[in-house]
């Protein structure tokens, strides 16, 4: 089974720089013994609508690239649960 939902994020007054996380929670209708099971949390950046952007210089000799990293994750998920924590402005 799967379910899709839109959330309009300009319904929000979101600006540049704020961040919003967000996670679905389902509960079957089992009478019994109702289950819930819930996602991972995502996380996304609000930027501005138009920037202008400049090209990346080039890399003389190409191949090779790929290695570094490795932390951004992370510390995406740190900064998404301390803003989860912090009180709403």
């Amino acid at each position: 089974m799967s379910a899709g939902h839109t959330i309009y994020l300009e319904e929000l007054g979101l600006t540049p720089g704020d961040s919003v996380s967000y996670y679905a929670r389902a509960t079957d209708s089992d009478t019994v013994q109702s289950k819930t099971v819930s996602s991972d949390i995502y996380f996304v950046q609000i930027r501005p609508f138009k920037k202008d952007f400049k090209p990346a210089q080039s890399q003389a000799g190409g191949g090779g690239g790929g290695g570094g990293g490795g932390n951004e994750p992370r510390s995406c998920a740190d900064a998404g649960r301390s803003k989860i924590r912090s009180p709403l402005e």
